[in-house]
């Protein structure tokens, strides 16, 4: 039987793609991708699906989010996608193989679903093996969820009291913290439990932090601390207070050219430390950027 993709999140959920035999390339930019899904946490080209009669393999084109199968990080080599299994992109969006026309199939998939307690999506129940059943209160908790959740009931980490969730990503979250020990204020950075049990995660993780460690600079967001607690990865950094320069531009558009070139030339400084040192910035985008409110431009996010 031929095979559609359903999509369950984002401006397009609830559509029913399908899917013929050959390449199809998902991802943000209509002009790069046959499947076009825009949302900020997706790249232009996300992922591969490669369809052979009833047959689906998918493989990571590079997407900067990444995008989790069966609660692991999909690699760039292709991996089987089998109908009823879900993907999902940039850790927000989430797309399921189905069969076409077998409404039945796809009944019976729906009826073994249940919604997360933190995000509320409809997940199924095999994914939540991959989760968790929260402690002592028969509350599903979804993959992606879990070790927030846990962190915050959990409130301090390696000596880090949780103050604030600031972020969140595929990959995982960022809170405003406190070092307990000193009263220093942090962002600290976690990768999700799931994806902790990733070999490849981890590495690219601590890899952020090798490299952070190595740079000293006004305009390079400085490392603290990297380590594991109880299975958390983390990595803790200097807290900016200021805001991103997407949320920047976006909220004083257009910026005076003045303040243009002089955000500029601090980003410029920050990429020629780390040329420097032999390091090159693989993500530089507005998002990555932190502006304080004297106008100081922070590059962040090295690694992942």
């Amino acid at each position: 039987m031929p095979l559609r993709l359903l999509i369950l999140d984002g401006p397009r959920a609830g559509e029913d793609i399908p899917l013929s035999p050959g390449r199809h390339v998902l991802g943000r930019s209509p002009n790069l991708a046959a499947i076009a899904i825009e949302d900020p946490m997706i790249s232009r080209r996300h992922l591969e699906l490669v369809v052979e009669g009833e047959s689906c393999r998918v493989r990571d084109l590079g997407a900067a989010n990444g995008t989790v199968v069966r609660g692991r990080l999909l690699p760039a080599t292709e991996v089987p996608l089998e109908p009823g299994e879900e993907l999902l992109l940039g850790g927000r969006v989430r797309v399921r193989l189905l069969h076409d026309p077998d409404t039945r199939e796809e009944a019976d998939v729906l009826d073994r679903t249940h919604p997360c307690a933190e995000c509320g999506r409809e997940i199924s129940l095999e994914t939540f093996a991959e989760g968790q059943v929260f402690e002592n209160a028969g509350v599903f908790i979804c993959p992606a969820c879990v070790t927030k959740v846990r962190l915050e009931a959990r409130q301090v980490v390696a000596g880090y009291e949780l103050l604030d969730r600031i972020g969140e990503g595929g990959m995982g979250s960022v809170y405003k913290a406190r070092q307990v020990s000193i009263g220093r204020l942090v962002a600290l950075k976690t990768i999700r439990r799931d994806l902790a049990r990733d070999e490849k995660v981890v590495r690219r993780f601590l890899r952020e932090a090798q490299l952070a460690a190595r740079l000293t600079h006004p305009n390079i967001v400085m490392l603290y601390d990297t380590g594991e607690a109880e299975g958390t990865y983390y990595i803790a950094m200097e807290y900016v207070e200021g805001q991103t320069l997407r949320r920047l531009v976006t909220d004083s558009h257009p910026l005076p050219a003045r303040r243009v070139l002089d955000l500029g030339r601090q980003l410029a400084s920050a990429l020629a430390h780390a040329g420097s040192l032999g390091i090159v910035h693989r993500d530089v985008k507005p998002d990555n950027v932190l502006v304080t409110a004297e106008d100081q431009a922070k590059l962040t996010d090295f690694g992942l």
